[in-house]
């Protein structure tokens, strides 16, 4: 943490926070809840997200065109950002770290964009954008997630939904040079042949790829307990002691 001045009126004098974590940091994460932004600020929050149409399309392109289909997860994408004003924060619960004269209130910097601020999707945005344009990549006018890096008779084309990247490219070397540049910047999952994404499962086959929903109508149908299905819509000898009649309706 860098020498700052805790914002607080009641704090005269600067301070200097110093947090060590005892815990690993695999297993770790510190989200913005605690601090008040600033109101009345114009903060760019949005954070634009593939237009499922574009996936469609990259799926028309994988068979006609036999594209590898890959898919990648960023870890912790919004750390990777840097913030991009200056932002105070309360000290984490049960790591608070007390001041050496014990009047002044220590409170964190932030350095980087954490999972809550309102600008952090938009800051990791940005800088997977200004990344991919440094390495050839052209970004679609139609679809702003879409990034394609064109050669003679070869193409990678990157769909990407915040931290979530499909990736299809025309053969292995293509695909593990593309792998390799993201590694090289960002922490990556592999997370290898492209089979789920957003509740719909694929599979990709010889001059084609299937998509079907029948693992998020399941989770919908065991959600309102009704995996168990009648034969008929209803009861068969229904009988019913209410005087008025049911309307049929």
């Amino acid at each position: 943490m860098s020498q700052s001045r805790c914002p607080c009126s009641a704090c005269p004098s600067p301070a200097v926070l110093v947090a060590r974590v005892p815990v690993p940091l695999s297993q770790f994460r510190m989200s913005q809840s605690r601090v008040s932004q600033v109101q009345q600020f114009a903060y760019y929050s949005f954070a634009p997200t593939v237009n499922f149409t574009s996936v469609r399309i990259l799926m028309q392109l994988a068979a006609q065109y036999d594209l590898i289909l890959h898919q990648m997860d960023v870890k912790t994408a919004y750390l990777n950002a840097p913030i991009d004003c200056e932002i105070f924060m309360e000290q984490a619960e049960g790591f608070e770290v007390p001041s050496e004269c014990g009047s002044e209130k220590l409170v964190y910097k932030l350095n980087k964009s954490l999972y809550g601020l309102k600008q952090s999707g938009r800051n990791w945005n940005g800088m997977l954008h200004n990344y991919l344009l440094e390495n050839g990549f052209v970004q679609s006018d139609v679809d702003h997630c879409v990034y394609v890096k064109q050669f003679e008779n070869e193409m990678i084309v990157i769909v990407a939904w915040v931290d979530d990247m499909i990736i299809g490219a025309s053969n292995d070397s293509l695909l593990c040079d593309t792998k390799n540049m993201l590694k090289e910047k960002f922490k990556m999952k592999d997370l290898g042949r492209f089979s789920h994404f957003l509740g719909i499962d694929f599979e990709q086959g010889d001059g084609f790829v299937k998509m079907n929903q029948k693992g998020y109508l399941c989770k919908v149908l065991e959600r309102f307990d009704m995996l168990k299905p009648r034969a008929t819509p209803s009861e068969q000898k229904l009988e019913s002691n209410d005087k008025d009649p049911v309307d049929p309706k």
